[in-house]
């Protein structure tokens, strides 16, 4: 039989970093009714990119920053400013035009609220964006072959390819009551974390965690400043044609500021806030595939002429989420501390993630700016409370050189003084990690017959057995099949030992 190669196209994904840039995004923020500022109590910055696009060799995307302040006027008044700006950046590079699909995650470092004039805050926030790309590998593998004399061996790849992307916008809606004498709602900081993500057929369920940090201003004679936290539960099913129960799914939600609806009811005693929350949720789907792939073959008569080649895929590990108790404390050196009025600005950044024997550790930094009263000097004031973490989260399932995505949210903030100078905070830290590597495989994608070998004239040929040596390697040295070993060899145990002896006789017909 003529010698007939076949080949079968395989196209693996990854998910390859790129860069990381860093952007700097200013503003200007006007005072309410152009009242003067006399302090700035607290400052925060949140950033979600809302649009990634691939053109040739550049990436272009874009986002929103969205800046929150709370300050106290010269006329004692308690303000809270909400804004969000846009910003947009690009990374260009000869890699970028193997990617498919560009995925941009980003984070602010720092932000920096000042007074830039008696009712006018600059508000300066620095946006880390770390920009990754979904590439596709494809090559040829060679699956079978069609001849008398070539015998083969196979085996199983699993790989990953890419196969689209999940996007979802559910208007999440709430009725939060703050039982409280309440003036107004000076700040809404609201928050999304992802517990669980089960794609089935065609859909992908997600479901999770929704916080709600407020500020408000009492309705006192006094006014004075407060915090409500609130956690609720949500789901939702996001439609994908070709998702199914073995697909693999890295995850990001996040909270659209942009268009955030606060309607305050406000009562004698409570106050009821209505919440239109759009959450956003992304996903990027791969599919697993396998394949038999011949991994060797050899022929009885021909050399042939092996080309091996490697192909790389995304291979998934895990998806953990956590949650764990956190606190730190502040020596206030300048003031004394009547009361704590309560919490704002919550912030999490994560500085590292790494693998240490069979956990995950998520490092970082949780902060807090907590307002206090000091009754001496009938005064707000405000100081920023760090809370360092190092969480480890065992994973069952690690493999190669994992990557690791953590996503973390801060809540459950309570606050209390210590003999008027040490200020405590607890807090509780919710986790989600994705848990990820790349995996390279080598297959045989191409192979052709090559010169004839030349014919042995042993009429026997005995192999002495090598430490794990198998039957196809000594089938393969010695030009015959297995099965005509195994009929050859009666009496012979397998798995082979070494030491072993394995009998070839060949046959030949005499001539007269």
């Amino acid at each position: 039989m003529a010698f007939e190669p076949n080949y079968e196209k395989l196209v693996a994904s990854f998910r390859k970093n790129l860069a990381v840039n860093q952007a700097k995004v200013e503003v200007k923020l006007a005072t309410i009714e152009g009242e003067e500022v006399k302090s700035i109590l607290c400052s925060s910055a949140k950033v979600h990119i809302s649009q990634a696009e691939q053109n040739g060799n550049t990436i272009n995307y874009s986002g929103e920053v969205n800046f929150q302040v709370i300050y106290e006027s010269t006329m004692g008044n308690i303000e809270g400013l909400d804004y969000t700006a846009e910003f947009s950046d690009k990374y260009m590079a000869d890699s970028v035009e193997s990617v498919t699909v560009p995925i941009v995650d980003s984070t602010v470092i720092d932000v920096d609220v000042s007074v830039l004039n008696p009712t006018t805050l600059s508000a300066v926030a620095i946006v880390e964006s770390k920009i990754d790309g979904i590439v596709n590998d494809s090559t040829q593998v060679l699956v079978g072959v069609n001849s008398d004399n070539v015998y083969t061996n196979s085996e199983s790849i699993t790989y990953y390819n890419y196969l689209g992307k999940l996007f979802e916008r559910y208007d999440f809606t709430q009725d939060i009551e703050i039982m409280d004498s309440v003036a107004k709602v000076l700040s809404v900081t609201p928050s999304v974390m992802i517990d669980t993500v089960k794609p089935a057929n065609d859909f992908v369920s997600v479901s999770g965690n929704v916080f709600v940090d407020m500020c408000y201003l009492t309705n006192e004679e006094n006014p004075t400043v407060r915090s409500h936290t609130t956690t609720v539960d949500f789901g939702m099913e996001v439609q994908l044609m070709g998702v199914n129960e073995n697909s693999y799914v890295l995850s990001t939600a996040y909270i659209n500021t942009t268009d955030i609806k606060v309607t305050t009811n406000i009562e004698e005693n409570k106050a009821i806030v209505n919440l239109l929350l759009p959450i956003v949720y992304n996903g990027t789907v791969f599919n697993k595939n396998n394949v038999e792939n011949i991994v060797d073959l050899y022929s009885t008569t021909n050399e042939l002429n092996v080309v091996s080649s490697s192909i790389e895929s995304i291979v998934p590990c895990d998806a953990v989420s956590t949650m764990e108790k956190i606190n730190g404390s502040v020596m206030v050196e300048d003031s004394f501390v009547d009361e704590v009025l309560g919490n704002c600005c919550n912030y999490v950044s994560v500085t590292a993630t790494y693998i240490d024997e069979d956990a995950v550790v998520v490092e970082g930094v949780a902060s807090t700016t907590v307002l206090y009263y000091n009754k001496e000097e009938n005064s707000k004031n405000s100081i920023i409370v760090e809370m360092p973490f190092a969480s480890r989260v065992k994973v069952d399932r690690l493999k190669g050189d994992p990557v690791v995505v953590a996503n973390s949210v801060m809540s459950d903030i309570s606050t209390k003084s210590k003999r008027g100078q040490e200020i405590e905070v607890f807090a509780k830290l919710y986790l989600y990690v994705d848990i990820y590597c790349k995996e390279t495989s080598a297959v045989i994608s191409e192979v052709t017959v090559g010169e004839e070998k030349l014919q042995s004239d042993c009429a026997i040929k005995i192999h002495i057995v090598r430490e794990n040596e198998t039957l196809w390697d000594i089938a393969k040295e010695l030009g015959t099949s297995v099965d005509e070993l195994m009929s050859q060899n009666e009496n012979l145990e397998l798995p082979l030992k070494e030491n072993d002896r394995v009998f070839l006789y060949n046959q030949r017909v005499m001539e007269f």
